[in-house]
């Protein structure tokens, strides 16, 4: 019985060691685990996390900063310590950290939002911009010739347009896997086009692309092929493929009030964008319409405009009695013009859009409004009005083009 005790004794003993050693296998594996997915996962989390708290504060401070600004000089740029920014207070800003990558989305009014970056936006970054998505690659090195034509080496890539949008920036324009980009292009010293900056601008939903027949005066007659351009659901908002009209504007604007020439010249410049509207809207007459806008005004509300007063050094050296007088450039024209790109809407006559642009050179700053002719062929300005470095103010004396309205329309008009 003593020997059957001891053995039994024996084989007990060897089970709790082999039982301790498991566990102990088990808690090195739980604590590898808690480690790697838990306390790991919540270190990058808070990393991230205070990451996102530190630049949404950099951004309220350059924020604040370009408000304090502008109160001394309408013409600012917001400028974030550690990122790029693109846009203006109208359209909103995109802010892209340059470390981090991190996108957001500042508006006018102050509120931040971080952006996610999609898969193809991230792809397009890296082709842009490099693997760290720095920039400054030199985009002919990104084109190759084919035939006749110049396309990229991405054959996926495909050019839309090419914009001058100042005196060293250009936007390039492509569509990559059935979307919009804007790619900003920096021009150096050495006249070389190095990329800035990547940015996904429209991608179609819904109906948006689909043609209906559509009158701008509700008879058969003229019953024509529109195209939707937006999608929002209740509503559907359509563009022809023709242009419609003909107004003046500048120094021949009818509606242009003053007693001169420079009076009514500025005068038609500060109220273009109201002007085409009201036109625009005079010209359809159709009863379902819900509104009617001028292509190239702020989709989501036609008449937000940059009501910044313009304002240069320039113009104080050329003692031009014209600072505060004229009213600042704007960027309203893109959402639309991107969608007539991707959609292919054009037509052979110049067409003016509701927008203002600002061109300075070293002896004239020029005050436009611009202008666009077969959608994805050419986008302008044409000159209202120019101030020398005499000071003496010049005007175009012969200005009259076409518009192009959309109209909003229910959405129960397709079915």
């Amino acid at each position: 019985m003593k020997e059957k005790f001891k053995k039994q004794n024996g084989i007990t003993l060897i089970a709790l060691i082999i039982s301790i050693i498991v566990m102990l296998i088990l808690a090195v594996v739980s604590i590898n685990i808690i480690i790697n997915q838990g306390i790991i996962d919540k270190s990058q989390q808070a990393a991230n996390t205070h990451n996102i708290a530190a630049e949404k504060e950099a951004i309220e401070l350059g924020y604040s900063e370009y408000r304090m600004d502008k109160i001394q000089n309408s013409r600012v740029s917001l400028a974030i310590e550690g990122a790029s920014t693109i846009g203006d207070e109208i359209t909103g800003w995109e802010i892209r950290f340059n470390e981090s990558k991190n996108k957001y989305i500042l508006k006018g009014d102050g509120t931040i939002e971080i952006r996610k970056i999609t898969e193809d936006e991230e792809t397009l970054e890296k082709y842009f911009l490099g693997d760290n998505r720095n920039g400054g690659i030199d985009i002919m090195t990104l084109l190759k010739e084919d035939g006749d034509n110049v396309i990229f080496t991405d054959n996926n890539v495909i050019m839309l347009d090419i914009i001058n949008c100042d005196t060293d920036t250009d936007y390039l324009y492509v569509k990559y896997n059935n979307a919009v980009y804007r790619v900003i292009l920096k021009i150096d010293e050495t006249e070389k086009y190095l990329t800035q900056n990547v940015c996904l601008l429209y991608t179609p939903s819904g109906k948006e692309g689909e043609k209906i027949s559509y009158s701008y005066d509700g008879t058969e007659e003229n019953k024509e092929e529109w195209t939707i351009l937006y999608d929002n659901g209740e509503n559907i908002e359509i563009v022809s493929k023709n242009i419609m009209g003909d107004l003046y504007l500048g120094k021949e604007d009818d509606q242009a009030q003053g007693n001169s020439d420079e009076e009514k010249a500025i005068y038609s410049y500060n109220n273009a964008i109201k002007r085409l509207n009201n036109y625009c809207s005079s010209l359809i007459t159709n009863d379902n319409k819900i509104s009617v806008r001028s292509v190239g005004t702020n989709p989501v509300n036609s008449i937000i405009e940059n009501k910044a007063m313009y304002k240069s050094e320039k113009l104080e050296e050329w003692n031009a009695n014209y600072n505060g007088r004229l009213m600042e450039s704007d960027n309203n024209w893109e959402q639309d013009y991107v969608r007539m790109l991707f959609w292919e809407i054009d037509d052979n006559s110049y067409y003016w859009l509701a927008s203002r642009a600002i061109t300075e050179y070293d002896s004239e700053i020029n005050f436009s409004i611009r202008i666009n002719k077969n959608g994805n062929d050419y986008l302008g300005y044409y000159n209202l009005l120019r101030v020398r470095d005499n000071g003496k103010i010049e005007f175009c004396s012969y200005i009259s083009r076409g518009v192009r309205p959309i109209v909003k329309i229910s959405s129960s008009f397709t079915e």
